[in-house]
């Protein structure tokens, strides 16, 4: 789950990295079961695959941005602390 660090790391704002992360939980697992992780697909993967899957699910252009930024901040830490996939 994102926190200060993640926030500080990442230079982004920690609700907008909350509002991501609940937005990737329950959208991406409606058609993902076991979502990727956010270390599993690269920087550049993720510009490219957040914006088709958002399109393909509905998800409006804020959360979208939200999702993406919560990923690439995700990237960035520890993969025992970046969240994602079915931990909570």
């Amino acid at each position: 789950f994102p926190n200060e660090e993640m926030a500080r790391l990442s230079g982004q704002d920690l609700g907008h990295l909350q509002r991501g992360y609940m937005v990737y939980q329950k959208q991406c697992q409606q058609c993902h079961p076991q979502p990727l992780l956010p270390h599993e697909v690269s920087e550049g993967d993720w510009h490219i695959v957040v914006p088709g899957m958002a399109w393909n699910a509905g998800i409006d252009h804020e959360d979208e941005e939200s999702v993406l930024q919560y990923l690439l901040a995700a990237r960035q830490m520890p993969s025992d602390n970046a969240g994602g996939g079915s931990q909570q």
